[in-house]
């Protein structure tokens, strides 16, 4: 019981922003065009700086393999979700939505809050992963052509590059300056807040009666918060040799919800964007009760 505490207590803290920036937008102290900017800043500045901070660390020859490890172990666990959403489904979207959750945007405070933040070392493989596949698979999920994938826009990535250049400083043990240490860990502490806030301003902005009456939504969401973070929950108990910790994270980032690529890629590309909204807004709503659930579920059986 004492474990079930913590976790709710910490996941609590967290998700008391998201009535925050729930009711700013209600009250209309926050509009569309403050929470697209806040997003922007979240999605390609804080979260980047924050990987590439998570790299200014001493080198070692466990830290490598480890994050090695967790690169091998994102790939099944992205490739997981796309397979299973091919089983399930034929709809281009919602394999999409089942395929690549939203471990930027809730994962990176999910794991520095429940882990601590240097577990972001091994959470910017997964984020990696995810980046390289939603430009490449991703794109051609949703648009069937091979010519709309472009390296430029895996190259031009900043969570892309944030890795690339913290796993060099990190293997040459290169260092920034001491004076920048202030922006990494201020970024870090302002990170979750923000996240949770733009959350909270997405939960205010959707037309929750509709929402619900999609019976459809309910099923994808629950292959998406249920069945696939529990196929990779049980996979965990067979494979020991994994340390614990990366566990906690590809399991953390394979719980969070349908990520805002599947609607980006929607209005982008011809998708159908109402669709993409709801299951986002749906699995987002239930991920609020299904993640508290599997992190404890972690505690009990992960060790």
């Amino acid at each position: 019981m004492e474990i079930f505490q913590i976790v709710f207590e910490k996941v609590g803290i967290m998700y008391s922003f998201i009535m925050v920036g729930f009711f700013l937008f209600k009250i209309k102290i926050i509009n569309r065009n403050i929470v697209q900017k806040l997003s922007f800043i979240l999605v390609w500045i804080i979260n980047p700086i924050i990987i590439f901070g998570q790299y200014q660390t001493e080198f070692s020859e466990e830290k490598f393999s480890r994050l090695l490890i967790s690169f091998i172990l994102s790939i099944f666990a992205i490739s997981l979700g796309f397979f299973i959403g091919n089983k399930f489904t034929k709809n281009s979207i919602e394999r999409l939505g089942l395929g690549l959750p939203n471990s930027g945007f809730i994962g990176i405070p999910l794991v520095a809050s429940i882990i601590g933040n240097h577990a972001v070392f091994y959470l910017s493989a997964y984020l990696a992963v995810f980046n390289i596949t939603a430009y490449t698979y991703g794109i051609y999920l949703i648009t069937k052509k091979a010519n709309y994938i472009s390296i430029k826009r895996i190259i031009k990535n900043s969570g892309i590059i944030s890795v690339i250049l913290g796993i060099l400083m990190f293997i040459f043990s290169v260092r920034t300056p001491s004076s920048l240490s202030f922006i990494f860990n201020f970024s870090i502490k302002v990170n979750a807040p923000l996240a949770m806030i733009i959350l909270g301003t997405y939960i205010a902005n959707m037309d929750i009666v509709e929402l619900l009456k999609d019976r459809r939504i309910y099923t994808i969401s629950f292959i998406k918060l249920i069945i696939i973070p529990l196929m990779i929950l049980i996979l965990f108990i067979f494979i020991p040799f994994v340390p614990v910790e990366i566990k906690y994270v590809i399991l953390l980032a394979t719980c969070t919800p349908v990520g805002l690529t599947a609607s980006l890629y929607s209005q982008l590309f011809g998708g159908d964007y109402v669709h993409a909204a709801k299951l986002i807004g749906l699995s987002t709503i239930l991920s609020l009760f299904t993640i508290p659930v599997f992190v404890y579920a972690m505690e009990l059986v992960i060790r």
